[in-house]
């Protein structure tokens, strides 16, 4: 099993205590491997065409890290007692997108054989939109376009610098709308992974996939005075990734979804329940069901255990802890369910890695998503359900793929 770490293309490493192997590679009696990658603009800044070639970066070069990586496993686990014709890789948030990526890239064939993507599916970005973020990037810097002496005389320091003061230091402009993720060139990237898999462009590899229920409360908390957002404040809000003639749709959909549920209906509470859905959910959802359509194994979960915490639900990262068996009292919780929901987490990544299905003794059966919808449920009593919130799925069938993530 090799994990890809998170941190929104920007922060992380595959050291965090949180994704400590040692627990589920015992557990499992499997090989666990974790792998760094650049980040940020050392990692995912396309300066080809700002510097006529100069520095022909491409903006993938923290994925093209990745690929290495993943080459380095095949020609060498079998030294560790690990398969090499078994390879799974996983991750969560960037390293959930970063999975996704790689299904899409062609320099990945072959690499591994089944792939668990954790709250992230189908980020990246197109080839205009890269080469706009270099340009800003290089404003911001002060060094004008083709002055690549001045570039490669800045640290890197400067160069991290430089990518937080454009983009204000705003939890709000990076969750989002970030402007340092992979790249559809054409060429290492050839599309968005959603597009790749409807065209079966992935091949047999067998996917799972899912989403934490309340992912985006997590960003949304660090905003300074979130919960007195208005109405008006959320239309602008959304009104930024969504067609506008949408926009009253999504509101009333997910307000009547949180009724339902007995569950506040603020301006951010809405918010963060929609903004959960388009970068994480549906991308997850519309990568299993086309994988599915293809004939090829494909299995969702949904993630609603509530972290302790107060106002954070099932909030994003929150199941990393229990995948690895590293959680902890104040953010997880603790007690015989907490418990339960780790063994049953752990069984099931541990048994799609070895076969391909996640059904497993402690948890039970886990059929595939098919013509149902059929979604494992994992939190304090996990099960198997047909179409949950299938109301707010439903909303999102006018968006285009590219518009996701």
């Amino acid at each position: 099993m090799v994990w890809i770490h998170g941190g929104g293309f920007i922060m992380g490493s595959g050291s965090s205590p949180m994704s400590d192997g040692k627990i589920l590679a015992k557990r499992g009696n499997l090989v666990f491997v974790t792998i760094n990658y650049r980040l940020g603009p050392l990692g995912f800044l396309r300066l080809t065409e700002v510097t006529s070639g100069k520095i022909p970066s491409t903006g993938n070069e923290g994925i093209l890290d990745q690929v290495a990586a993943l080459r380095w496993v095949q020609d060498n686990i079998a030294s560790f007692g690990g398969d090499p014709a078994n390879v799974t890789v996983f991750g969560e948030s960037a390293g959930g997108m970063s999975v996704g990526t790689l299904l899409a890239m062609p320099k990945a064939r072959g690499l591994f054989r089944k792939a668990i993507l954790q709250s992230g599916a189908s980020t990246a970005r197109p080839l205009d939109f890269a080469v706009k973020t270099a340009g800003r990037f290089l404003e911001t810097l002060g060094i004008k376009p083709n002055d690549v002496d001045a570039l490669c005389a800045c640290s890197p320091e400067q160069l991290i610098s430089g990518f937080f003061k454009m983009t204000s230091g705003s939890i709000w402009s990076l969750n989002k709308g970030g402007c340092m993720e992979p790249v559809v060139d054409g060429d290492i990237l050839p599309a968005l992974p959603l597009e790749a898999a409807r065209r079966g462009v992935i091949g047999n590899i067998i996917i799972m996939a899912g989403s934490t229920l309340d992912e985006a409360r997590l960003f949304g908390m660090m905003v300074p005075n979130a919960m007195a957002l208005d109405e008006d404040g959320m239309i602008n809000r959304l009104q930024e990734f969504l067609p506008r003639e949408n926009v009253q749709d999504f509101i009333r959909v997910y307000s009547d979804a949180r009724i339902k549920r007995g569950a506040a209906i603020s301006p951010a509470d809405i918010l963060w329940d929609i903004e959960t859905d388009l970068q994480f959910r549906m991308p997850a959802v519309r990568l299993v069901e086309a994988q599915y359509r293809h004939g090829v194994p494909a299995y969702n979960y949904l993630f609603t255990w509530e972290s302790p915490v107060p106002g954070l639900g099932a909030c994003h990262g929150l199941d990393v802890g229990f995948v690895f068996g590293n959680y902890v009292k104040e953010f997880h919780g603790s007690g015989p369910a907490a418990e339960r929901l780790a063994m049953n987490m752990q069984d099931a990544w541990i048994a799609f890695a070895r076969t391909g299905n996640p059904a497993c003794e402690s948890l039970g059966d886990w059929p595939v998503y098919g013509n149902s919808w059929k979604t494992m449920i994992l939190g304090k009593e996990s099960r198997v359900e047909d179409a949950p919130y299938e109301e707010r799925r439903l909303a999102w069938d006018p968006i285009p793929d590219a518009m996701l993530g």
